[in-house]
């Protein structure tokens, strides 16, 4: 398995370890640190135990907000569909779009 080199893993699991929000994933981030929450994979000839797949299904709930968002965003703001900037520098211009959503929804305060 390739892993990811970009330390967006390390900051998480920094602020997790710091009282911050836990941060769900999906199963790709195998081996992740403590902070991080990924639904069960089924045991190879195996079923997972209720508790699992409660576990998975409150996972995939939360997890389809987010993805929910990302979606509206990425269909509103063409500027956002192929992103090549670093993530430092692409939290400022997702908070621009976010905003203009906000405002032309009349979610403003």
């Amino acid at each position: 398995m390739r892993s990811r080199t970009h330390g967006l893993l390390d900051a998480l699991d920094e602020a997790a370890a710091e009282g911050g929000p836990l941060t769900i994933t999906d199963t790709g981030y195998e081996g992740a640190p403590e902070g991080f929450r990924m639904p069960h994979k089924k045991p190879q000839g195996g079923e997972l135990t209720l508790d699992q797949t409660q576990f998975n299904k409150v996972i995939g709930a939360i997890r389809a907000l987010a993805e929910k968002a990302n979606a509206d965003l990425k269909t509103r703001f063409k500027a956002l569909r192929r992103v090549n900037l670093d993530p430092g520098r692409i939290g400022a211009v997702v908070a621009a779009a976010l905003a203009l959503f906000h405002f032309e929804k009349g979610r403003t305060a």
